[in-house]
């Protein structure tokens, strides 16, 4: 009724009739109600979003303190006012996306750095579904998977300005493609990243092996089952939103283990202290701060000048697109000096949504909640750091001008077209992960790299 309310009147009138029609009702019973106009079309939100973050809390206090036998007081981490942006502009998102981009889910969680949730909106309307996207949806993360690859690899030696070679790449039958089919011949993985670049991903993954990438991730806290093949590099294995916030808010943190929390403390009726969060005495350093500076430095540009150009606000921040096959799941997580946040949208059948990108809807909720965010307090980890790649944003464009000029592909290849229409993606329309497990034990192919400019052994 409220998705189609003229459709329903008429399916209503319909049935009344056929009551008449059994004898049930008479048509004066009836007739006042025929009169009656549609129900006005709801919004996307019924203002409940908050009861999603309660939810969230009562789940973990049995963990906590068992089975209460009587009520309790609990006080949570929970910030009203990053709720109600949220909330609003989730809503906003989906009035305006929702019928064009054929998308009826979305769901975000804000997290400080230290672990604090924030926020949690785990659907468009709790009244409508009290599902939990945030904590049970277990989505694919697409492109937003990344930077794990690319952090795996420069814990294995490479380093921003490493040079690797963008063109189309086989593994046997599984040959994953850039969007667009735009390949920009020689680049750095800075450039690959802001980019996001499939064909670099997928081969740095070749590099490095699955297991590594895994390993990472998993010392990142995600704890989600990966799949240990080459489609792992474009984010096929499906991930809950909250596992990727927690790994995305330890890479804001600068390599330092982050664990979520809610709950800060729990008394009963008489006052008593029944559980209180206290915070370690050490933050765990699960990876090196000067590798997760590297990869910082790049999902940096990711906002500056890639395909997260609509998450822009006036703060230092760092985050990644992604979008999974066929337009599934769009995303868009990041983090500040104090803040991560991820937003997620899509559709609960799993039904593909009309080209909705990771850069589009979900980039500018996150702009407009981590915007709410920032004006909060808290600490500020100050983790960003200047780094001068060795080939600049411009250089690439005189590369792709001017080198190997016979080459179809680069002629045709549109920086403009790139950055400044819709298709800022990274939507890998091949994909074919049940086939890629086979397919990674057969193939002899060797990443594609400028081997000059990198060698593996140096």
């Amino acid at each position: 009724p409220s998705n189609n309310p003229e459709l329903s009147a008429q399916r209503t009138k319909t049935v009344l009739q056929a009551m008449v029609d059994a004898g049930y009702v008479t048509e004066a019973e009836i007739s006042k109600y025929k009169s009656l106009p549609p129900a006005p079309r709801r919004k996307p939100s019924s203002g409940d979003s908050i009861r999603y973050y309660t939810d969230y809390v009562v789940a973990q206090l049995d963990d906590l303190i068992g089975n209460a036998d009587s009520d309790v007081t609990v006080e949570t981490t929970l910030d009203v006012d990053i709720q109600k942006e949220m909330e609003e502009a989730i809503t906003k998102a989906i009035l305006r996306y929702g019928p064009d981009k054929e998308v009826e889910q979305a769901a975000g969680i804000v997290m400080r750095l230290d672990g604090a949730v924030k926020a949690v909106m785990g659907g468009r309307d709790y009244d409508i579904s009290e599902f939990n996207r945030v904590t049970d949806s277990i989505r694919q993360p697409g492109s937003s998977f990344k930077p794990f690859v690319y952090l795996a690899a420069i814990e294995n030696g490479w380093d921003l300005n490493s040079l690797i070679i963008d063109e189309p790449i086989n593994y046997g039958r599984y040959r994953p493609r850039n969007f667009g089919h735009k390949y920009y011949g020689e680049v750095t993985l800075y450039e690959a990243l802001t980019l996001s670049l499939n064909t670099v991903s997928v081969s740095l993954m070749k590099d490095i092996g699955p297991d590594k990438v895994i390993d990472l991730a998993r010392r990142l806290g995600i704890t989600a089952n990966l799949e240990a093949d080459l489609s792992l590099a474009l984010g096929s294995s499906g991930v809950p939103m909250v596992q990727m916030v927690t790994a995305y808010a330890t890479l804001g943190r600068g390599g330092s283990a982050v664990e979520p929390y809610a709950i800060k403390k729990i008394t009963d009726q008489d006052g008593n202290v029944l559980y209180e969060r206290t915070a370690p005495d050490k933050a765990r350093q699960v990876v090196s701060r000067a590798d997760v500076a590297q990869v910082t430095a790049m999902m940096q540009s990711v906002i500056q000048n890639g395909t997260g150009q609509g998450a822009a606000i006036p703060y230092q921040a760092a985050g990644k697109t992604g979008t999974s096959q066929d337009f599934r799941d769009a995303w868009f997580i990041g983090f500040t000096n104090k803040y991560a946040a991820a937003i997620w949208f899509g559709n609960d059948d799993n039904s593909p949504t009309k080209r909705l990108t990771g850069g589009s809807a979900p980039a500018q909720v996150w702009k407009e909640v981590m915007l709410k965010a920032q004006t909060k307090g808290g600490r500020s980890y100050g983790n960003f750091t200047s780094f001068n790649p060795d080939h600049s944003f411009d250089d690439l464009l005189s590369r792709i001008l001017n080198d190997n000029a016979d080459d179809d592909y680069r002629r045709s290849t549109s920086w403009f077209n790139w950055f400044g229409g819709s298709s800022n993606d990274d939507n890998d329309s091949s994909w074919q992960q049940q086939q890629n497990q086979q397919q990674r034990e057969n193939s002899e192919y060797d990443p594609p790299r400028s081997r000059d400019k990198w060698n593996l052994n140096q």
